[in-house]
């Protein structure tokens, strides 16, 4: 699973703690990614079912991550691998636009991204 965020979400995620996304597939369904900084030792990820609508919260240790997002921008991505019970290991990315990082440090202009 691949999340990519652009410098925008970056300064909220680091600010503010969190970076969320909603999709509204019908007007009783959604679906939510959220991205979240805690002060924990390794990444964990966490779900959410609810009739109406489902989340995925990816949490990552904000010290790990603050450090990686340090040294952008860089192709590679803060990588993790989770392991549920029962199937084979989730592969989970968080990847900075790196263009969108290059575009910022030229021009100082935000833009909006996805994660």
């Amino acid at each position: 699973m691949r999340l990519r965020i652009d410098e925008t979400e970056l300064d909220r995620l680091l600010h503010e703690g969190v970076v969320e996304e909603t999709t509204v597939f019908a007007p009783e369904q959604r679906y939510s990614r959220r991205l979240r900084l805690d002060e924990i030792d390794g990444p964990e990820l966490r779900s959410e079912l609810r009739p109406a609508d489902a989340a995925l919260t990816v949490v990552l240790p904000r010290s790990q991550f603050e450090a990686f997002a340090a040294a952008r921008p860089r192709r590679d991505g803060f990588e993790f691998e989770w392991q549920a019970v029962g199937a084979d290991p989730l592969r989970v990315v968080v990847e900075i636009d790196v263009r969108d990082s290059h575009r910022q440090a030229r021009s100082g202009a935000g833009r909006s991204g996805s994660i």
